[in-house]
């Protein structure tokens, strides 16, 4: 488990993200069956929780069994970093806050090789709350408002990535642009942070020189 969350710190600031560890002593992570298969509590300081069901089970590349072990921690870790750069205040939030952690599961390979993470992406076991099953679900269901989506929202994250983004490296193409968004909530969060649409608003002006698309923009042409 530590050695999982360890490597999933080291992707995000591999890749120029601001340390999800705030202060010199150790986040506090326990074995604990919250809400699903793990829960962040705190923004950018408080406790992480994984569940013990999501944990216990290694991946076994062959069986595909214990694949939550490896993308929870990087999933919920990600919300840590969230934390970290605060900004984000949206009535409905989870479209931004799980459908990014969603997406970066399909950014990041982390304690195991690419091909095997692969695979995890594209297991479609309706059981396992991974990557792809929530794309298809967001598919499944094309008049849910996308502010409704909570983890559904992972496609339009990474449509988002990989329209806007600028870096090409495999498998984190378009990391950029969720760094970006990142940065922009903490830059202009204010005395009250903004909304996710006036955020990818601001953040595709940043990544576009010339003639910057608005959400209403790639809403339209998805």
């Amino acid at each position: 488990m530590a050695s999982l969350l360890e490597g999933s710190r080291a992707a995000f600031l591999a890749n120029s993200f601001t340390d999800p560890l705030t202060n010199v002593t150790p986040m506090a992570v326990d074995l604990f069956p919250c809400d699903g298969v793990g829960c962040a509590r705190g923004g950018s300081s408080g406790y992480m929780a994984l569940s013990p069901s999501s944990m216990i089970t290694a991946y076994d590349p062959v069986t595909g069994s214990g694949q939550a072990s490896v993308w929870t921690p990087l999933h919920e870790l990600f919300h840590k970093q969230q934390g970290v750069y605060g900004g984000i205040n949206d009535p409905t939030g989870k479209w931004i806050t799980e459908g990014q952690a969603r997406a970066i599961q399909d950014r990041f390979c982390v304690g195991t090789d690419q091909n095997n993470c692969i695979s995890m992406d594209e297991d479609d076991d309706p059981t396992k709350s991974n990557y792809l099953n929530d794309v298809d679900d967001y598919l499944d269901l094309p008049s849910q408002s996308l502010l409704d989506a909570s983890y559904r929202a992972a496609l339009f994250w990474t449509y988002l990535m990989e329209q806007y983004g600028t870096s090409t490296a495999e498998p984190e193409r378009g990391i950029d642009f969720m760094r970006t968004f990142l940065e922009t909530a903490r830059d202009e969060a204010g005395e009250n942070g903004n909304d996710g649409i006036t955020l990818i608003n601001l953040t595709l002006a940043e990544m576009v020189e010339d003639d910057p698309p608005s959400f209403r923009d790639v809403w339209k042409t998805l």
